[in-house]
């Protein structure tokens, strides 16, 4: 089997001074900071994501995806660090640090190759020290690393982009906008219980089929949905889930800690880019469910239904497969996988540009959300109706402004 190693192999890691950050409620808590780094034997087209493993005294282990970005780049090899990462030491609710491990995936050719080890990026004692620590990284001590990554067909993306486009019907859509009232016909609570209801019925029915719901939603700190995904996971239902590393890090909830006792796939997601252009701190925003293989909901809400108050939030359902298998596309590519690309019509009736994607125009050049905005608002000739929360300059090649256009 081919390993990541033959392309890529750690040095070392680096773990800072210990740091006060709060969450959106106030709380405060003690992080530190963390970046490993890598010798590559190939050009900078190669990637790597890295996945953190930090091991608890209470049997609780959390994992944790990186990107990383290349430096000293020459045309037949370079170096990688992975953007910055954040570890809480000593929790309230769960266990202290015991050990923090890493695996990697290297992207090389439009898939992904796993690293044979998992390495030893820091011990305990490490995080006892208050001090700066730099640790060379060698494969003593490395176990092997299990975890592995899926790419979905990019030639079945393309045909599920081709059918839509013609049967539009076929997505049977319903819309989820309303404000905060669980028992509005809008609202989307009943739908998601429903559909997990569903999912468990159907692995009950074929007990040798694998059966999923996939959950990459940036905050999911509800008691009921939690509830309900263990009762899932308890029934054979393989349930992933992905949040933004905060929402799973800065917090004292006990739903989280029980996602991770119960050793649920729980994958903390961190998106720490650093741009001049960046004005807020960003996280994983993504919010979408896929149950099953047939079903999904889209939307701007996050999964925490007693704390919506009177924010008006908006969705989708989705019954389709086709849907479901590109919403899977990003999923799996925030899971380690190499994102797959398929081409799109601009003039076509349904595209899924979404916000994290690799949609392609016929030339080849990407054709991300912000060029379609653009492209609409040239388009029209009547009217043009915006609901958003936000609007400000969107950079796309030339930096172009909404405002502007």
């Amino acid at each position: 089997m081919e390993y990541a190693e033959q392309y890529a192999v750690p040095t070392y890691g680096q773990l800072g001074t210990p740091f006060k950050k709060r969450n959106d409620t106030r709380e405060g808590f003690y992080l530190r900071w963390g970046r490993i780094r890598f010798e590559v034997a190939w050009g900078p087209e190669l990637n790597i994501k890295v996945l953190l493993l930090v091991y608890r005294s209470d049997g609780i282990v959390e994992r944790f995806v990186v990107d990383t970005d290349p430096y000293r780049e020459e045309w037949n090899s370079h170096r990688r660090k992975t953007r910055d990462f954040f570890i809480h030491p000593f929790p309230k609710t769960y266990g202290r640090v015991t050990c923090v491990k890493f695996a990697y995936q290297v992207h090389l050719d439009e898939r992904s190759i796993p690293s044979r080890y998992e390495y030893i990026f820091m011990d305990g004692q490490h995080f006892d020290d208050n001090s700066y620590q730099r640790r060379t990284i060698t494969a003593d001590d490395a176990t092997l690393n299990s975890w592995r990554t899926y790419e979905v067909d990019a030639t079945t993306l393309q045909r599920d982009v081709a059918w839509i486009d013609q049967h539009f019907d076929s997505l049977h859509l319903i819309p989820k906008f309303t404000k905060g009232l669980p028992n509005h016909p809008y609202h989307p609570k009943r739908y998601i219980h429903d559909q997990i209801d569903q999912v468990i019925w159907e692995k009950q029915q074929h007990p040798g089929r694998l059966v999923t719901i996939k959950v990459c939603v940036d905050c999911i700190d509800d008691t009921d949905f939690v509830d309900h995904l263990l009762h899932a996971a308890a029934n054979g239902v393989w349930v992933q889930i992905q949040v933004d590393w905060r929402k799973m890090t800065l917090t004292n909830s006990d739903n989280y800690t029980r996602l991770k006792r119960a050793g649920v796939e729980l994958l903390g997601v961190f998106c720490t880019p650093k741009d001049p252009l960046i004005e807020v701190a960003p996280d994983m925003h993504n919010k979408f469910i896929i149950f099953g293989d047939h079903d999904a909901i889209l939307g701007s809400f996050n999964i925490t239904f007693d704390r919506w108050g009177a924010n008006w939030e908006s969705g989708m359902t989705f019954h389709s497969q086709g849907f479901c298998r590109l919403l899977d596309n990003i999923f799996q590519s925030i899971r380690g996988a190499v994102i797959q690309k398929y081409y799109i019509d601009p003039l076509s009736p349904f595209n899924l540009l979404y916000t994290f994607g690799r949609q392609s125009l016929s030339n080849g050049k990407l054709y991300r959300p912000h060029q379609a905005i653009l492209s609409e608002i040239h388009r029209a000739r009547h009217s043009i109706k915006l609901c958003l929360f936000l609007l400000g300059t969107m950079v796309g090649e030339h930096g172009d402004s909404v405002v502007d256009a």
